[in-house]
């Protein structure tokens, strides 16, 4: 199962570590299913004690955020791949990521609560670190995915950067994730979990930490 860390970048530089996320699914799903049918539920909490590695489930039970992705049996446009994010205590929808359907540029639609389209999320397909995701160019190269407010595709206002690995021994994908300042916590929280879906859908391999 896929661990994620989350850091908040402060105006000195200095990075904090603020989230964890960690994958619950099974074998089967992880093993046999292709990316787009995979089913998996996802909990975050926040870490107040510096990062941990520990794959203990346990650890988990007081999770703040948690993601449900379904099943799905995606044909051409339709029953395309979701993920729905839910605040825990309260099991209230934040809001919903889909991997939209297109014949060339990557598209993430991002829906609040209500079902309404409030951001997309598009990268273009000629990028090397895409391209080549799978090899030792598309591993050195970026990977740039650009926030727009639904409606509107002349100035992207964020942007998801998957960053180049340094080394090919690099096991773990790093982001980088620009928000939009004037966003609310539940967009912000929206935007990062689209970068998981990102890695997944695009970039996903037997890592077990992120």
């Amino acid at each position: 199962p896929n661990n994620y860390h989350v850091y908040g970048r402060m105006k000195d530089g200095q990075l904090i570590y603020i989230l964890k996320c960690r994958e619950f699914s099974g074998c089967c799903m992880r093993f046999c299913c292709s990316v787009n049918n995979r089913q998996f539920t996802m909990k975050i909490k926040s870490s107040t004690q510096g990062e941990n590695n520990s794959t203990d489930d346990e650890e988990f039970t007081d999770s703040l955020i948690q993601i449900i992705k379904d099943c799905r049996c995606p044909c051409i446009c339709c029953i395309r791949p979701e993920m729905s994010i839910f605040l825990t205590e309260n099991n209230k929808k934040l809001g919903t990521i889909e991997n939209g359907f297109s014949f060339c540029d990557p598209i993430f639609n991002i829906y609040d609560e209500n079902n309404n389209k409030i951001f997309y999320i598009t990268a273009e397909c000629c990028q090397c670190g895409l391209l080549c995701r799978n090899n030792f160019f598309g591993k050195t190269e970026e990977c740039n995915f650009f926030i727009y407010k639904s409606g509107e595709k002349n100035t992207p206002i964020g942007n998801i950067c998957k960053k180049a690995a340094k080394t090919m021994l690099n096991i773990a994908d790093d982001y980088s994730i620009f928000l939009p300042n004037d966003s609310t916590p539940e967009e912000k929280v929206l935007l990062t979990m689209a970068g998981i879906m990102i890695d997944y859908q695009y970039f996903e391999r037997n890592h077990s930490t992120k």
